[in-house]
């Protein structure tokens, strides 16, 4: 970090990073995903003859890809790793930052020059690269570096995923439904396909917290690794005789626009950037509307929420498990109500399958049995009662409510949607009438 300055007081000695990287950076040459597989068929042979361990090679490449090269292709500079060098405290080369001043500066001196679409198209580029960047480095955080070496990084670290965003928007436009078609193993194509919904077209919607990971606020894309789980989990829903269909799903990562934020420097009289945004903008709005009928069309809602996803259903009490789904951020958040009252069936993705709602009826039924054997029926029916609650949502049009005290079934539905809301959190405060609204 030598090109920020250090504190005067208090602050602990620099540490020194070796300098692995050997080969020059260009801007360009390969893109970010692809960096690991050009390393080891291009980058490695050259270095045969430095007699490198694999864990060495394995640093090399997180040097190279997640520093050097991410630089390179920032500020569109080649870069040669012996500019970024000095002599460490033991006489070996380390790491020096001190470059980076100069490329921050010409940087921007080349942006304030830049037109607005240049300028937009830049920043786009380089948001989109963080991302990638930071993503790949979350992914080095959790796995073990010294087990496989080189083929970890390979098939850990993925690619983000597209779609072709205009046929997505003009499917919006028709009234349709846009829908993803997959099967469970991906190409290596950087796109997926892009359906239309067809009446009688099966397909499952999914239902997610953003703040676990699967939201995108920058693109239409989700990374590879993402998908094919995603993919992997809807498969294992299906019965045997289904798993040869290519697998069709609907999340709003892919199937609703984003509409991305305008750059400081935009015109006003920039007319094709505002008509497009607006278009954007608008038809984010209608996908919006249409939750209704996309998550009531779906033949199946799955809910995925981390917490869930990281707890063994079959491993632990009926008590324990309609607790935990009860008080998961799923749970929690109003939007994600609405999307599973309104499921024809709705299943919660745990560590080792989907337990469906109906699924939470006969464990509740077979808990009453032992509770009767065990002669605990007194003392365990309400705690049992309210464990089968926390797998039930309101009904929402279409199961009919029953008459209480004098009120009308949709009276009943109302307070049923009111009363479920208490506790859900909304990122903006007017979502709660629309959602009550629905």
């Amino acid at each position: 970090m030598d090109h920020v300055p250090s504190p005067a007081i208090g602050s602990r000695p620099p540490f020194d990073v070796p300098l692995l990287c050997r080969s020059r950076c260009v801007p360009g040459h390969v893109r970010f995903g692809a960096f690991p597989s050009h390393f080891a068929t291009a980058v490695l042979p050259t270095l045969d003859g430095e007699t490198q361990s694999t864990n060495e090679n394995l640093l090399n490449l997180v040097q190279t890809w997640l520093y050097f090269y991410v630089v390179s292709e920032f500020f569109g500079q080649e870069l040669d790793p012996s500019a970024f060098s000095k002599a460490g405290t033991s006489g070996d080369l380390v790491l020096c930052s001190l470059p980076l001043q100069q490329l921050r500066r010409d940087w921007f001196a080349s942006q304030t020059l830049a037109s607005p679409e240049d300028h937009q198209r830049t920043s786009s580029k380089c948001i989109r690269l963080l991302a990638e960047a930071v993503y790949a480095c979350e992914q080095l955080e959790v796995e073990n570096l010294g087990i496989n070496g080189l083929n970890l990084i390979l098939i850990s670290v993925r690619i983000l995923l597209s779609i072709n965003e205009d046929q997505m928007m003009e499917i919006i436009e028709q009234g349709g439904i846009p829908l993803i078609e997959s099967q469970t193993i991906l190409t290596d194509s950087s796109s997926v396909k892009l359906i239309k919904h067809r009446p009688r077209m099966e397909y499952t919607a999914i239902s997610h917290v953003w703040a676990d990971g699967l939201g995108n606020p920058l693109s239409n894309a989700m990374s590879r690794c993402q998908l094919e789980r995603l993919l992997s989990q809807i498969r294992a829903m299906q019965c045997p005789e289904k798993r040869h269909e290519p697998i069709r799903l609907w999340i709003d990562t892919f199937c609703i626009p984003v509409v991305a934020h305008q750059p400081p420097d935009s015109q006003a009289g920039d007319v094709d950037n505002n008509v497009q945004s607006r278009r954007r903008h608008e038809l984010k709005q209608e996908a919006i509307r249409m939750m209704t009928v996309i998550y009531t069309a779906a033949d199946a809602v799955l809910a995925l929420d981390s917490e869930l996803q990281s707890t063994s259903a079959y491993d632990i009490s009926f008590a324990e498990l309609s607790a935990r789904a009860h008080v998961c951020g799923w749970k929690g958040r109003a939007w994600t109500l609405q999307e599973g009252a309104f499921g024809l069936k709705l299943g919660y993705q745990f560590n080792n399958g989907v337990i469906f709602t109906t699924e939470a009826q006969k464990m509740y039924n077979e808990s009453i049995k032992i509770a009767m054997w065990n002669r605990t029926f007194d003392e365990h029916f309400q705690l049992l009662k309210d464990c089968r609650q926390s797998w039930f949502l309101p009904s929402i049009g279409r199961h009919k409510a029953d008459k209480v005290h004098g009120l009308s079934a949709r009276d009943v539905q109302l307070m049923e949607v009111w009363n479920s809301l208490i506790g859900k959190s909304t990122t903006k405060s007017d979502d709660f009438f629309e959602i009550v609204a629905k």
